[in-house]
C-alpha cells in the first residue's frame, strides 16, 4: 500500500514538473508579418503646365496586365498632382503592369502608356503628363 502511494505521489510530481516545463517552453510566439510594400505613384505635370491650366478635377489611373486585366487603380485629385500617393498594388507586382490607362475625372480624354519610371528604393512610380 505504501509503495502504491509513493508511486501516485511520484506520478503527480512528474505531471506537475511536466506541466511547468511545457508552460515555460511553450511561451506564446509572436509571428511578425512583414508587410509587403505597396506601389506609390507620383504624377507630375510637364514643364510650363500648372494646375490652374487644367480643366479637370483629377486623374484616374488604371494599371492593366498584358491581357488587359486590371491589376489596380488609383484616383488623384488635381491638387494632389506632384505628391506621392500609395496604391493597393503590391510593389512586387509591378512587373505585371503592361499598360497605364490615364483618364481625367470628366472623361474628356483617355491616354494609354507603358512608359513610367520606377524607383525600387522608394517603391514609387513617377509619371509625367
Amino acid at each position: 500500500m505504501k509503495i502504491k502511494k509513493i508511486k501516485r505521489v511520484l506520478a503527480f510530481f512528474l505531471a506537475v514538473v511536466f506541466a511547468f516545463s511545457t508552460c515555460m517552453t511553450a511561451s506564446p510566439y509572436t509571428v511578425q508579418a512583414t508587410e509587403e510594400p505597396k506601389l506609390s505613384v507620383n504624377v507630375t505635370l510637364g514643364d510650363g503646365v500648372s494646375t490652374e491650366d487644367l480643366i479637370f478635377d483629377g486623374l484616374n489611373l488604371e494599371f492593366t496586365d498584358r491581357n488587359d486585366q486590371e491589376i489596380g487603380s488609383i484616383s488623384i485629385a488635381k491638387e494632389d498632382l506632384g505628391t506621392t500617393k500609395t496604391t493597393e498594388i503590391l510593389y512586387s507586382k509591378i512587373s505585371d503592369i503592361s499598360n497605364i490607362i490615364i483618364t481625367d475625372t470628366k472623361q474628356l480624354y483617355t491616354v494609354t502608356t507603358s512608359e513610367a519610371d520606377f524607383d525600387d528604393e522608394t517603391h514609387t512610380m513617377a509619371l509625367e503628363i
